[in-house]
């Protein structure tokens, strides 16, 4: 049985059970909020939240699966990147308060406070910049 992670909510989700329903994977779950779905005879899905993707994949808990590359980025994982499925693109983008008279990079002070989802990439973003 090959186990396949797929987000169980959010913008990649419907996307991602299309693509398998193109594949010729019908995702047939037993009840709207199950865990896991039959996707045919070799085939499950087991849904979960996007960001917790590439742990499933990298514990073994699944063997492939649909989510951000920025979420495999972040997760330090060391998993491999077989195919951009060109949906649910997203960027990262560095923002001020209005009031700010800050306009580039380069205007942060030497040790900005930051809030991010990412403290991963955004270390490594800010570590590359100098």
């Amino acid at each position: 049985m090959i186990r396949i992670a797929l987000p169980n909510k959010g913008r990649l989700m419907e996307p991602a059970r299309v693509l398998l329903e193109d594949a010729g994977l019908e995702v047939r779950a037993r009840a709207t909020r199950s865990l896991s779905a039959s996707c045919g005879e070799h085939y499950e899905a087991v849904f979960a939240r996007s960001q917790d993707i590439p742990e499933f994949i990298a514990d073994g808990a699944a063997d492939a699966g649909v989510t951000g590359w920025d979420l495999v980025c972040e997760s330090t994982r060391s998993l491999v990147d077989r195919l951009d499925l060109r949906f649910g693109s997203c960027r990262l983008i560095l923002a001020v308060p209005d009031e700010s008279d800050v306009y580039t990079l380069q205007g942060l002070q030497a040790c900005p406070r930051v809030a991010t989802t990412f403290p991963r990439l955004t270390s490594d973003f800010f570590r590359a910049s100098g």
